[in-house]
């Protein structure tokens, strides 16, 4: 059973990309709008819990524990601090070397938990399959590092020195979500996926809601007394808002599946798996919907992944 949870976690975080690529094209992209997609994203996902609680009558609000509020006040603050400082990390450096140290953390720190803090089986097919899946993230990384570069526009003063320690955080930040979720799954008092979720999304409104405030509040020093916000039409307001709720609803049912895995997988084979899964599926929905061409160096990670993912779950079926 665990590997259709794992099956649809890897389906669900890959499509909810289409989403997310709709939004930040119609968006701009910008970081305004990337915190406004933060803060209705996980508003939204605690909507769509409720709902799902109510259609399979989960006591979703009745059974909350204050360890689990603990845990997934973790699961949101270090969800937060990947997303924000991945975009404020944008103005000091290289969009793929972020992307590369956040896969990096979402696969190494669960693998470190589970093997150290788990008691779960450090094999060598598994150790092989996580270095393969590891690996995989070099050659895109390395094929956007030199076909776009470092731009003059994103450099600041002492980027050198700052930049390295945004790097640390998302890759801290990213491989912290999936650590915190196995050890809730793991404890005594762990509540059901959808509260968790649900308790997750609601803290993470609020964090987002916090950062929103101090960035909007430091960007009006900053604007000029002329400028205008460009207005935008209630029709592509509505289309927003449907980006946003279809991504809210498939990256919440992504979660719960990934946290009904985690009860009954070692972290270090569910995080890794997923990580490898993204990139692949990815580029195949980027090729088939937006005419992204797969690259030959995408193509090599391919082939890295395919054999990682077979290494770990030669690993889990066969303990070897």
């Amino acid at each position: 059973m665990e590997y259709i949870f794992l099956l649809g976690a890897c389906v669900c975080f890959s499509v909810q990309s289409i989403f997310s690529k709709l939004y930040q094209i119609k968006s701009g992209g910008g970081i305004k709008a990337c915190l406004v997609n933060s803060i209705m994203t996980s508003f939204l996902g605690a909507i769509y819990c409720i709902g799902y609680a109510l259609i399979t009558k989960s006591d979703i609000f009745f059974a909350i524990t204050k360890p689990a509020m603990v845990y997934s006040l973790i699961y949101a603050v270090a969800g937060m601090v990947s997303t924000v400082v991945f975009l404020f990390g944008l103005n000091f450096g290289n969009l793929s070397i972020l992307t590369t140290y956040s896969l990096l953390g979402g696969m190494v720190l669960p693998f470190v938990y589970g093997i150290f803090f788990c008691n779960e089986d450090f094999t060598f097919f598994k150790c092989l399959g996580t270095v393969l899946l590891l690996t995989s993230l070099i050659p895109t990384a390395y094929e956007s590092y030199k076909k776009n570069g470092v731009s003059a526009e994103n450099l600041r003063k002492n980027s050198h020195l700052i930049f390295p320690i945004f790097c640390f955080l998302v890759f801290f930040g990213n491989g912290m979500t999936g650590v915190v979720a196995k050890a809730h799954q793991m404890s005594l008092n762990a509540i059901t996926s959808d509260q968790f979720v649900m308790l997750g999304s609601f803290e993470k409104t609020l964090l987002s809601l916090i950062v929103f405030g101090i960035y909007i509040f430091s960007a009006r020093k900053t604007e000029k007394a002329g400028d205008v916000s460009p207005k935008i039409s209630l029709s592509h307001s509505l289309l927003l808002g449907i980006y946003l709720l279809c991504y809210a609803a498939i990256h919440s049912m992504g979660d719960i599946f990934s946290l009904l895995c985690a009860s009954e997988m070692d972290s270090s084979i569910q995080f890794s798996i997923i990580s490898a899964s993204c990139i692949f599926f990815t580029a195949i929905i980027g090729q088939l919907l937006f005419k992204e061409n797969i690259s030959k160096p995408q193509k090599i990670s391919f082939i890295f992944i395919v054999l990682g993912i077979v290494f770990v779950m030669i690993s889990s079926v066969y303990g070897i």
